[in-house]
């Protein structure tokens, strides 16, 4: 459940983010998001898979696995809805330039990791969404 400062506490995280670069595992797009929920809710969706992978091979089989990358999330946060149904904090899916990616509404746009820290897109780019309660 969002804390009611989700809001101040997700533009914290991201701000404290700003200028990380991405970085495999643990700063990769998946992580992030995890990261972004913990920040607004204290529970952490993705704590069984956490270290869990090292390599791009290995997130690949654990992606593979659930079926692809919209089917993993959805395992964590239900059925994807549209992306005009994404508010702030919620989760976004859309194709990156190095494939499928997912990323973190912050009201127009949404923030995911890029090479040079945190990359900003306009929410018309993103797929589909999920609800974070």
């Amino acid at each position: 459940m969002k804390r009611k400062d989700y809001i101040q506490k997700l533009f914290e995280f991201v701000e404290s983010r700003r200028d990380t670069p991405y970085k495999f595992p643990e700063g990769d797009c998946c992580n992030f998001v995890a990261d972004a929920i913990v920040a607004m809710t204290d529970s952490d969706p993705a704590a069984n898979l956490r270290g869990s992978y090292h390599t791009p091979a290995e997130a690949k089989a654990i992606i593979d696995s659930h079926g692809g990358l919209k089917e993993l999330i959805s395992s964590f946060l239900g059925e994807p809805l549209g992306p005009l149904c994404a508010r702030r904090g919620d989760v976004v899916f859309w194709n990156g330039p190095n494939g499928e990616c997912v990323g973190v509404c912050v009201g127009n746009d949404f923030v995911t990791p890029g090479d040079d820290g945190l990359v900003v897109r306009p929410m018309t780019m993103a797929l589909k969404s999920w609800k974070v309660d």
